[in-house]
């Protein structure tokens, strides 16, 4: 049984004791990554911005719409002001995505090298 276990231990120290490199980023790679993540942190703050920005412009048109069936008329150009601002807020919104896109081909291509 001595025996046995010996040779057990004796394996499995043998086993843990072989080295296999582990693939690491070099400095050009981390400094890359390093600029993803803070372009990365920088598009969560700007999304937060457009979203802000986004509940105030729907908040006054829903102030502006009271029981008047009119009140179109009343809000006609302020209305048409809100929603060309919307629709500038969708464009930016829709170029972030594109940022997160093109950084995460980015970043899937810098660990691919590191592997």
């Amino acid at each position: 049984m001595t025996k046995i276990w010996d040779e057990t231990i004796s394996y499995i120290f043998t086993k843990m004791a072989e080295t296999r490199p582990i693939p690491t980023p070099h400095n050009e790679q981390l400094e890359e990554l390093t600029n993803l993540t803070n372009s990365a942190r920088g598009r969560a703050r700007e999304r937060q911005r457009i979203h802000k920005k986004i509940q105030d412009i729907m908040d006054q048109k829903e102030d502006m719409m009271p029981a008047n069936p009119y009140w179109c008329y009343a809000y006609r150009d302020q209305l048409a002001n809100l929603d060309r601002e919307l629709a500038s807020l969708d464009r930016q919104l829709n170029h972030l995505r594109a940022q997160e896109k093109r950084d995460a081909t980015k970043e899937r291509e810098l660990w691919n090298q590191v592997v």
